[in-house]
């Protein structure tokens, strides 16, 4: 992490004291756990020490907090949500809160997580999917928003804030986080069947308006492949997607005869394949409103087809040596 670069933490701290006039020490009241650590007291026990607070907890460097310190992230963001709302004279309403979240402290906090190592753009597309969710009130996507914040905050790990607010969506709410709407709809061809050389490795190149969007991907030869999907956490899992893309929108992945494929995961508005050939259209997966439960297959990809995903994000298939 960069020099003075403020931490996560710092930003969840600094945030909420700025806007919802919530200082460090009340926060610190509002989330630290009340479990004794291995000296006898517990994080919460602390909070007049400020000296202890700075340095161990708001500015603590990012990977050193451990979860221990910290009660339930779900429990602890809806603490935060009540006292937000019920500050005399600065109550915020949950559009306010909802707000605080998506906007330029949002944006610092996704700086402070990319400065920590963490991949931004996953925190981002959380946060596009959630202002855009149609499944859950204002007042419920205030308490999911301040729950992901909460959580990224104290861990400073994307993927474990995604499963904490997943996971609260799920309890809480009894829903499934879920992508908004696209009017996709495609036809069924074929596609060849030509295997490509044992030694190339292929990859995926974004393409927005026909110029290429960022750096290829590698596709993982591992057994399970590289998930594609705006909230996939895998290490070799590839997150440049649209807003129509699911959070694990379709898998790319090599078979034991070396042929590579493409097949849905179950997505709200669908996978094709274009052949790079013919140009012929194959329905990977359809839309989840036209599926009516039928089952899908792995469709056979080659370098030059282009994978369609929903019909904001289309990659560019190659191939190459992987250094």
């Amino acid at each position: 992490m960069p020099a003075n670069a403020a931490t996560p933490c710092s930003v969840l701290f600094t945030s909420l004291k700025k806007h919802g006039g919530i200082s460090y020490k009340e926060l610190a009241g509002l989330i630290l756990s009340g479990k004794p650590l291995s000296d006898g007291k517990s994080p919460v026990s602390r909070i007049n020490d400020r000296t202890w607070i700075s340095r161990f907890i708001v500015h603590a460097p990012a990977g050193s907090l451990q979860e221990k310190y910290f009660c339930d992230f779900g429990i602890g963001a809806l603490r935060v949500v009540s006292r937000l709302k019920s500050k005399e004279g600065r109550g915020l309403a949950s559009q306010q809160i909802l707000d605080l979240v998506c906007g330029p402290d949002g944006e610092a906090m996704a700086t402070a997580l990319a400065n920590a190592r963490q991949n931004a753009s996953l925190y981002r597309n959380f946060i596009s999917r959630m202002k855009a969710s149609d499944d859950l009130t204002v007042d419920e996507l205030a308490e999911v928003a301040m729950v992901f914040y909460v959580a990224a905050g104290c861990t400073a790990d994307v993927a474990r804030a995604i499963s904490v607010a997943t996971d609260f969506i799920q309890v809480a709410h009894g829903v499934r986080f879920c992508t908004p709407p696209s009017n996709a709809s495609a036809v069924n061809v074929g596609a060849s069947d030509a295997l490509p050389p044992a030694s190339v490795s292929l990859q995926l190149l974004r393409i927005v308006d026909g110029y290429s969007c960022g750096e290829p991907h590698w596709v993982s030869t591992g057994l399970n492949g590289s998930v594609i999907g705006a909230l996939a956490t895998g290490e070799d899992d590839i997150t440049n997607v649209g807003e129509d893309v699911s959070a694990r929108h379709a898998r790319a992945f090599c078979d034991e005869q070396g042929g590579w494929y493409i097949e849905g995961l179950g997505s709200r508005n669908g996978t094709r394949v274009r052949d790079g050939a013919t140009h012929a259209l194959t329905v990977v997966e359809p839309p989840r409103m036209e599926a009516n439960g039928c089952k899908t297959s792995p469709v056979r990809i080659h370098p030059g087809d282009e994978i369609l995903l929903g019909e904001s994000t289309v990659f560019l298939v190659l191939e190459g040596i992987r250094g």
